[in-house]
């Protein structure tokens, strides 16, 4: 919030002698289109006006580039933590997917191996013959083994994709 408060005082200093010079300039222009006699004291005073509008903006840019430089070590060690906790929060997330995805997988392979096995329906059993056996192949608590790896991993693995944003999870 600082350095958007003195960004803010910035641009309105700047805007503030921007202002004060065009002032200047039309009064300036005013005068010689006329032809009448210069009004000196207003032109020094607009050009003082200017002046300090202008040393005001200079100021106020010089303290916004202090605070920057005074707050760049805070900034970059938080950009390092920040780094290092997404790389762990990746890690993470890719071992949620991975338990995740592991046991959708076996849930569906138990569906699958289950609608093979099981008895027809009315209408499907039309022309089947009686003896038609409906064995569980496997025990309802059967963990088949799954190797998940993302897309990203695998190509690291292999070397296709460089590690620039981290080693494989």
């Amino acid at each position: 919030q600082e350095e958007v408060d003195l960004k803010i005082d910035c641009d309105e200093a700047e805007m503030s002698a921007k202002d004060a010079k065009e002032e200047l300039v039309e009064e300036q222009k005013g005068s010689d289109d006329d032809d009448t006699e210069v009004n000196v004291e207003m032109l020094e005073q607009l050009q003082k006006d200017a002046n300090e509008k202008e040393e005001a903006a200079t100021q106020a840019l010089i303290r916004l580039k202090s605070w920057q430089a005074e707050q760049q070590e805070t900034m970059q060690r938080m950009q390092d933590n920040t780094r290092k906790l997404q790389r762990r929060l990746k890690s993470v997330c890719a071992t949620v997917r991975s338990e995740y995805s592991t046991s959708c997988l076996q849930e569906d392979f138990r569906a699958g191996l289950k609608e093979l096995c099981r008895k027809p329906d009315e209408e499907e059993a039309e022309g089947i013959q009686d003896n038609v056996t409906t064995n569980t192949p496997l025990p309802e608590d059967f963990k088949m083994d799954v190797y998940c790896i993302s897309a990203n991993d695998y190509l690291k693995i292999e070397g296709i994709k460089p590690s620039s944003d981290g080693p494989p999870n």
